[in-house]
């Protein structure tokens, strides 16, 4: 089913597709829970993070759809975070604080809208393949943090398992 930018789709539709761009933008949430936590930011102060974060989720989204000459597509286009950006940000985070993540990510900003005019020129230097290997090692470096992670260390720790419960409940069980 498909709709034009002038049309507007019945209501059960509209309800259906927005809670579906919910459940995909909230797991684009992740990464400042773990952005903040690694900040070693205070329960409350991760709570009012992650709000201002789905603000700028929501601005950049209506940025995004927006029909205009300068902004926006006119389609429905969410925003939502990348990992790209994780690991730098993270390494900024702990070197200089939240603020030196905020000023990186403000500045890499600006220069990808300062880029984006000049990528249509330079596409042959980009092809497949290498979009494809670099895709490829940020997913296998952002599942080594999601194995550290689920193993219960952090981004800059390394993978030290809790085996004591394990152990613990093996000695009982065979020495009755």
């Amino acid at each position: 089913m498909l709709y034009s930018v002038d049309e507007t789709p019945p209501r059960t539709v509209l309800i259906v597709a927005g809670l579906q761009q919910v459940a995909l933008i909230s797991n684009s949430l992740l990464y400042p829970i773990i952005l903040g936590r690694e900040a070693h930011l205070s329960p409350e102060q991760l709570l009012d993070f992650v709000s201002l974060s789905m603000l700028a989720l929501g601005m950049a989204t209506l940025l995004l759809s927006a029909k205009s000459r300068f902004v926006g597509s006119g389609y429905l286009c969410p925003a939502g975070y990348t990992q790209f950006y994780l690991g730098p940000s993270l390494t900024a985070a702990h070197m200089g604080g939240l603020a030196l993540a905020f000023g990186m990510t403000a500045i890499a900003g600006v220069l990808q809208t300062a880029i984006a005019p000049v990528l249509r020129r330079v596409r042959f230097l980009l092809p497949p393949e290498i979009a494809g290997l670099v895709i490829a090692v940020v997913g296998l470096s952002i599942a080594v943090l999601g194995v550290r992670y689920g193993l219960g260390g952090g981004a800059n720790t390394g993978i030290r398992p809790n085996i004591s419960r394990f152990s613990r409940f093996r000695w009982r069980r065979w020495s009755s």
